[in-house]
């Protein structure tokens, strides 16, 4: 039996399944260059202990002071790749924590938190 889920259902599949997995993530903002870049890092937990790469995975946006407009601009190493995550679907994972990301990044810019220069 084939399910095919579309793009717009995919975060929530994908929060149901990792939360089935008892797998836990935790972003936090790592940086910016007060213009025009902000960086944010990702942690994997499974059952509380770390996962994947023990620095986090780094996550890079470019900001548009204009609009207060985040765009994904890369991340290193690539998260997809993580062991607990071999087998889902690699554009699943990725848009999954892009999204979660730029979210949090978002938030943490509005609420006057970055050094970022809004005009």
């Amino acid at each position: 039996m084939r399910y095919i889920i579309t793009e717009s259902q995919s975060d929530e599949v994908f929060s149901r399944l990792i939360e089935a997995l008892n797998i836990e993530y935790d972003i936090y903002y790592q940086s910016d260059n007060g213009f025009d870049s902000i960086t944010a890092n990702v942690r994997i937990f499974k059952n509380e202990k770390p996962r994947g790469y023990y620095h986090g995975y780094e996550f890079y946006f470019k900001y548009d002071s204009r609009f207060n407009k985040l765009t994904y601009d890369g991340r290193y190493p690539k998260i997809e790749n993580t062991e607990i995550f071999q087998s889902m679907p690699q554009s699943m994972v990725v848009k999954f924590f892009i999204n979660k990301t730029q979210e949090y990044l978002q938030k943490y810019i509005d609420g006057g938190y970055s050094t970022l220069r809004r005009k």
